[in-house]
């Protein structure tokens, strides 16, 4: 299984941004309902894109994307122009927060997976002493 779907990071913000424009209140809602942290997406370059965006929301702003740091601007212009997601219905914003957290949850499990792992294969370690750190 995949555990990263840029293509729905980049609709979620490319969604909210445009919302942002038309509908202020209903873009705020949609970022509510999709519940998502900034670690939830991938790239440090997206989640910086997503602080811009949920700060401007929270702050009852539309997001204008002229405003944003060449780097992120470019991000933006370069999701549109891939991606051509702009228009996408706000209720499938809060689906697509479900799937970004369903996927950070899995990779946070398959990284505490590979460090039980090692600990069940490290002989100097104690197997009782690693298990009390694994219910921890």
């Amino acid at each position: 299984m995949n555990l990263v779907d840029t293509q729905t990071e980049q609709a979620l913000l490319l969604t909210l941004i445009d919302a942002s424009d038309y509908d202020l209140p209903a873009a705020q809602s949609a970022l509510d309902q999709a519940s998502v942290a900034e670690q939830d997406f991938t790239s440090i370059v997206i989640q910086k894109v997503f602080r811009f965006v949920e700060n401007g929301l929270r702050r009852g702003e539309p997001i204008n994307v002229f405003a944003m740091d060449p780097e992120l601007r470019g991000e933006v212009v370069k999701m549109k122009g891939i991606a051509g997601l702009t228009g996408l219905p706000l209720h499938g914003v809060a689906s697509k927060g479900r799937r970004l957290r369903d996927l950070t949850m899995r990779r946070m499990l398959l990284r505490q997976a590979s460090v039980l792992k090692e600990w069940s294969t490290d002989e100097v370690l104690d197997p009782f002493e690693a298990l009390s750190k694994v219910q921890s």
